[in-house]
């Protein structure tokens, strides 16, 4: 049996360069897709 994990996961944010070096230097996160939508 496999262990679960995520497929798609997106959270809307107001400034997503902050959001992203917050989550990616501060959780341990690792940034897989990048899309801007305006």
């Amino acid at each position: 049996m496999t262990k679960p994990r995520f497929l798609h996961t997106m959270i809307g944010v107001f400034d997503l360069d902050r959001s992203i070096d917050f989550y990616t230097k501060h959780m341990g996160m690792t940034l897989l897709c990048r899309k801007d939508y305006e």
